[in-house]
């Protein structure tokens, strides 16, 4: 079942075009928009690039496998903000562990507001994330952001999920970013039962584009190897799609806005958080959290490193949900809980962290709440 906000927007931006308009060549119209994605291999003059108005977006690869990331990442991440471009992310699924390989993408990529995520499959032999292990991907990313990522997938990947999938899928819910390096796509080859059309069309690249200049689409301060996406529809409707935060249709309320919002109080941690001992006093920090949400906070600890993190324990006095964040200290993901009679979820959020010069230890961090019915 694809997402309410997923297909009110793609209806939005495929209104004014027919199915043919979409599979032949439609980055000859000047309405529509184009993207860019990159690697650190890849060459790019923004003071050039910034001469042609309809490239709007620059998408650039953050992490690969569970290991690798990007040397230009944070580089092009700046010099698209400072530019006015809309900046995504993605990262190359490969073989093995999907719920590391996520971890370390979000971890990379730190803040990633009004950002887009991706996930990229570039082939179903074994070397590549399966499409299980995309499932599992995909759904972390969402529990942990609130965002299902794009999949960047070719036409082989594209006929294998069909082949095995539906709408009631996770994969229905991920707007597609397509992989067909040609000028059109024939209607028959474009049947899908999972998505409706897609969201990019990644059309050049240097597979099929040999020469600088002479590409399908040519984005100045670039050379021939740069991947080309188009969307199409105006840059509103493209915004529309691309800092969307999907809250989870199954659990969180139909609508977005929450019923309640409030902070904690000043958290501290203990004088042995070193050794994970527990906050002698559990519901110090938030009584109402606990009064009235069944939630209990057990610890924050404190890791002073170079990287300095914050672990937080939350769990329902039911016992039966529990849930350990692991933290950076300038992350902003969102985390949920039930409550402990289960008619509300509770979204955490990682505010800030006051760091005390002379004791970590009396140094506060700062929470917020938002609470949602569970429908």
């Amino acid at each position: 079942m694809k997402t309410i906000g997923s297909l009110i927007c793609l209806f939005l931006t495929l209104s004014s075009f027919s199915q043919t308009d979409i599979l032949k060549e439609p980055w000859t119209n000047d309405n529509n928009q184009i993207i860019i994605d990159s690697y650190g291999l890849n060459t790019i003059d923004f003071e050039k690039l910034a001469t042609d108005k309809r490239v709007v977006g620059l998408i650039h690869k953050a992490t690969e496998g569970s290991t690798f990331n990007d040397r230009k990442f944070k580089a092009r991440r700046e010099a698209s903000k400072k530019n006015d471009l809309l900046f995504g992310s993605y990262h190359l699924g490969l073989a093995g562990n999907p719920i590391k390989q996520a971890k370390f993408y979000l971890k990379t990529i730190g803040n990633h507001e009004n950002e887009i995520l991706a996930l990229a499959i570039e082939g179903v032999d074994s070397k590549f994330m399966s499409l299980a292990e995309a499932e599992e991907f995909i759904k972390y990313i969402f529990n942990e952001t609130g965002k299902y990522p794009l999949l960047y997938i070719n036409h082989i990947v594209y006929k294998e999920i069909n082949s095995k999938y539906d709408d009631n899928s996770v994969f229905s819910k991920c707007l597609l970013w397509y992989a067909r390096f040609r000028k059109n796509i024939p209607e028959e080859q474009f049947d899908s039962t999972i998505w409706d059309s897609y969201f990019l069309w990644q059309f050049s690249s240097e597979l099929n584009c040999k020469k600088t200049g002479k590409c399908l689409y040519n984005v100045p301060g670039t050379k021939y190897d740069m991947d080309i996406n188009v969307f199409n529809g105006s840059r509103q409707e493209l915004l529309k799609l691309w800092s969307s935060e999907e809250l989870p249709i199954e659990t969180f309320a139909t609508e977005r806005l929450p019923i309640e919002t409030f902070e904690s109080e000043k958290l501290i941690p203990s004088s042995g958080f070193y050794e994970n001992e527990e906050v002698s006093n559990t519901s110090f920090y938030s009584n109402r959290l606990l009064k009235d949400y069944g939630v209990k906070f057990i610890y924050m600890k404190v890791n002073e490193s170079e990287n300095p993190r914050c672990v937080f324990n939350f769990h329902s006095e039911n016992e039966e949900y529990s849930n350990s964040y692991e933290l950076e200290l300038n992350e902003y993901y969102p985390h949920t809980i039930y409550s402990s009679d289960q008619k509300y979820l509770i979204k955490i959020k990682f505010d800030r962290f006051i760091k005390n010069p002379k004791n970590l230890i009396n140094s506060e961090a700062i929470l917020s709440f938002e609470i949602y019915v569970n429908n």
